[in-house]
């Protein structure tokens, strides 16, 4: 019995060694076989990564882009189907990336434009401070000595005039349109002889339209006094249309009527003499204006441009009181154009100056104005003097030019 438990015993620990000599061996078959795949995948890998550093350099760079491409749409790596809904979402993006850059480009170009410009009523009053300058500004030629002249001008000092302006100014991108009216009016005189020293003791005076054969045939001679006027008289309408082109720039063009008209009298102890000219036309008109803002609040500095071509008619008219002695240029009736129109004048205008906005209903301004008229004829005397048995004439009086110089202040209301 007790020989029967030996071998029973034996027997249990043979099959517990057994049990254990299997476990074993299962377990190192099993390490094995994954050490031999961890081989072959880093052998792979390994022959990969070696064939990839001998490839050249550009294509290393596709297969980078690629890569980080599949990565930014979230494609799968080997799902197709993946791969082109990627596509899709990033063109997509794309275009809503392009639209919101082109939104922000419009907001951006209209921040630097400033806002639009609101259309708004405005009258405007201004005070046109020139001088006269006539291209003969002649009022007697006095002699200084045996066969020497000198020339005596108008003392033209700066005169106020008025200025009116009714408009509207438009919006951005509209119409608008303004009536204009300056008026100009002023005469200047002074009285000439031995007593003031403008004619010199022992020598005479002349007043010389037209010289025939060293004899004043038009105008008065060998006076010792006499008392000189000048006048000087301007009206001008425009009717214009204007369109702000961008946002500084606006244009006009329109119309205008223009009045030119001079007075000449010499009134002296050897006789008198009167004469006038008088120029009236209509043609058309264009300007610019460009407005700046300053840094300053309210502060703009602006400056325009205007010219004009005018068509229509001349007229000169002189008579000397000695003999009744007359000329008349272009002799037609001023108050009619029945024998039509025959001439041309000229405008050119300059205003540049500073502006203040004291509210959105008020605004004051000063400029520095320039005008010139250039062919609406003169009317001082023409003549040189070059010696008693010499004198000759001088340019027509109808190719004179006008001039105005000065200052203008004026004050706005806008609605």
């Amino acid at each position: 019995m007790i020989q029967k438990l030996r071998w029973v015993g034996l027997s249990a620990h043979c099959l517990i060694g057994a049990s254990l000599l299997v476990v074993g061996w299962s377990f190192s078959s099993t390490a094995s076989a994954q050490s031999s795949e961890d081989d072959v995948v880093t052998g792979e890998y390994s022959s990969s990564f070696d064939s990839v550093t001998d490839l050249p350099a550009n294509e290393i760079a596709d297969i980078i882009n690629k890569a980080s491409y599949s990565q930014w749409t979230e494609a799968g790596v080997t799902d197709s189907g993946g791969q082109s809904l990627g596509n899709a979402d990033s063109s997509i993006q794309m275009m809503n990336f392009e639209r919101r850059l082109s939104q922000q480009e419009s907001q951006l170009a209209q921040l630097q434009n400033g806002p639009a410009r609101p259309g708004k009523l405005f009258a405007r009053y201004e005070s046109v401070i020139v001088q006269p300058v006539q291209s003969n500004q002649t009022a007697l030629i006095v002699q200084t000595g045996d066969e020497e002249f000198a020339t005596v001008m108008f003392p033209w000092e700066m005169e106020h005039s008025p200025r009116v302006t009714l408009g509207y100014e438009p919006p951005s991108n509209r119409v608008g349109w303004q009536v204009r009216y300056w008026h100009f009016d002023h005469g200047q005189s002074f009285t000439a002889s031995e007593d003031n020293g403008i004619i010199q003791p022992g020598w005479r005076a002349d007043v010389p339209y037209l010289v025939e054969d060293g004899d004043v045939a038009l105008g008065v001679q060998l006076f010792e006094e006499g008392t000189f006027v000048s006048r000087v008289r301007a009206d001008v309408i425009d009717m214009e249309v204007s369109r702000n082109l961008i946002k500084p720039i606006d244009a006009f063009i329109g119309m205008r009527y223009g009045k030119f008209g001079q007075f000449y009298s010499a009134v002296t102890d050897e006789g008198s003499v009167n004469a006038r000219t008088e120029f009236r036309g209509l043609g058309p008109t264009m300007a610019l204006r460009l407005r700046q803002t300053l840094p300053l609040e309210r502060l703009s500095m602006f400056g325009t441009l205007r010219g004009a071509m005018l068509y229509g008619q001349k007229d000169f008219l002189g008579r000397e009181s000695n003999f009744g002695n007359t000329q008349h240029v272009n002799g037609i009736d001023l108050r009619s154009y029945d024998e039509g129109v025959n001439s041309f004048a000229g405008s050119l205008e300059m205003q540049v100056g500073i502006e203040y906005t004291i509210t959105n209903f008020f605004t004051t301004f000063v400029a520095f104005e320039g005008q010139h008229h250039a062919g609406v004829g003169g009317v001082n005397p023409p003549a040189t003097m070059e010696g008693r048995d010499g004198d000759v004439t001088g340019d027509s009086v109808l190719d004179d030019d006008l001039s105005f110089v000065g200052l203008t202040t004026g004050i706005q209301l806008q609605y």
